[in-house]
């Protein structure tokens, strides 16, 4: 983000607690600055974009980003919502998951020089003492498409059964209608 010359600002008082408005990426590329919770699907949808399987997690009072590394990873979880840390440790250890403090890797209001991407890593992994979630995007959108999918066939399915129905209506109605005529 430093690249880009966007900074981080703390977010307002009472942020966690009453919510915040989240800025649009554009509009924080536009203004060149942003909260833990701009930053974050900032670079999820960079991530992304760039053909990676993103994961944000959320511990008390912040959010930061991270990245499977492999496709095989990111379906590990079978679920888009990550309740474990545990589970996030182990993906951790194994190599097969990179979180990072986006909000610390951006500039700072006091012109501090920007930390090595090194650091931001080290400064996700102990945010992990609180965490609360974490949501698989990848596992999110293929949940939702899976689920798109299911609907489709549901829908197939009573059509074709509409249709049925609708046939063998048309053959009850031509056999009455033989019958009366051979009376």
């Amino acid at each position: 983000f430093a690249d880009f010359n966007i900074s981080y600002i703390n977010p307002p008082a009472g942020y966690w607690s009453e919510g915040q408005r989240i800025r649009l990426p554009d509009q924080v590329i536009h203004d060149k600055l942003g909260t833990c919770a701009d930053l974050t699907p900032l670079a999820a949808s960079c991530l992304e974009q760039m053909g990676l399987y993103p994961i944000v997690i959320f511990v008390s009072g912040h959010v930061y980003p991270g990245v499977f590394l492999s496709e095989r990873h990111a379906i590990k979880t079978e679920t888009a919502l990550i309740y474990e840390v545990n589970t996030i440790y182990e993906l951790v250890a194994a190599g097969e998951l990179l979180l990072f403090d986006s909000s610390s890797y951006a500039l700072t209001d006091d012109n501090q020089e920007q930390i090595s991407f090194k650091q931001a890593i080290e400064e996700a992994h102990q945010y992990l003492n609180r965490f609360e979630c974490a949501i698989n995007v990848y596992q999110a959108r293929r949940n939702k498409n899976n689920k798109n999918q299911e609907a489709r066939r549901r829908r197939s399915k009573k059509q074709e059964a509409r249709r049925r129905n609708h046939q063998e209506l048309i053959n009850f109605q031509l056999l009455s209608s033989m019958k009366r005529e051979r009376m």
